[in-house]
């Protein structure tokens, strides 16, 4: 099983984010623009402290100067100089992964760039693909998932298996699929059930899960949004599309008001 400590999230695209409110994150030569986020100059930086085994994930534009952004320690060691600066879909994700001491990471941009957001996932354990070539989940692991679906983000024709089981995230809204032809399948629709429970209702708030992929792939899955339903208002998608070529196939959404949302064709 892998754990997961207290996830650090920083929302570049609030008007209220203030990178010296944040004790484990700074930015230099860079400034909020509207809801794209934050944009770098070239040269522009911002850093994130991490306990050690950590998954950083990257929430990225469509738009922006920059392809790679590099990443290093606080010895000023390289860790990776192509780290991915734009998506194809505006909100695509890119994950890096850090196996090494407790430090400060540091992200340089090369050229201007927008940032949605940064989140780091402190965690006991990276996930390994089994002989088949799946990432297989431990039955019922919502923790185990969520890295499942982080790591697929940047491997094109990343495949996730969940064996039957309830995967609970809790109040955990927006999970992002990002990447090219990921497959996420259960082993029965009926009994491999994905569910959260949101804390207020909204579209793009409430979303049990958010594809921005190319060619994802679902199968014998229920996802399940749990939102108390009042009666009168209760938004809470269970899918929200905002990728192409999505194919589901004995997929069950459950949720009371706007469970599938699309906006793209």
């Amino acid at each position: 099983s892998v754990a997961i400590g207290p996830v650090q999230t920083y929302d570049l695209t609030k008007a209220t984010f203030y990178p010296e409110d944040h004790e484990t994150f700074s930015v230099t030569d860079g400034s909020y623009y509207n809801n794209h986020g934050f944009t770098f100059n070239a040269g522009g930086t911002f850093t994130v402290d991490v306990a050690g085994k950590a998954q950083i994930m990257l929430t990225l534009c469509q738009y922006g100067n920059g392809t790679t952004i590099k990443l290093t320690d606080a010895n000023g060691k390289v860790i990776s100089d192509d780290v991915p600066a734009i998506a194809e879909n505006d909100g695509g994700l890119t994950s890096v992964m850090y196996d090494g001491p407790a430090t400060t990471l540091t992200f340089t941009f090369e050229a201007q760039t927008y940032l949605h957001m940064v989140k780091v996932y402190n965690v006991t354990d990276f996930l390994a693909k089994d002989p088949s070539g799946y990432y297989i989940v431990p039955a019922g692991d919502a923790a185990a998932l969520l890295l499942a679906i982080n790591t697929a983000s940047s491997e094109e024709g990343a495949k996730i298996f969940l064996p039957n089981g309830i995967y609970d995230l809790g109040q955990t809204v927006q999970t992002i699929i990002s990447g090219k032809n990921v497959s996420l399948i259960g082993q029965s629709a009926k009994n491999t059930i994905i569910v959260t429970r949101p804390a207020e209702e909204g579209l793009g708030k409430a979303d049990l899960l958010n594809n921005t992929g190319d060619g994802l792939y679902m199968q014998d899955i229920t996802l399940k949004n749990d939102y108390a339903y009042g009666g009168n208002d209760g938004r809470a998608a269970s899918f929200h599309d905002q990728g192409t070529k999505t194919v589901c196939k004995n997929v069950t959404l459950l949720s009371h008001q706007d469970t599938y949302y699309s906006h793209k064709v």
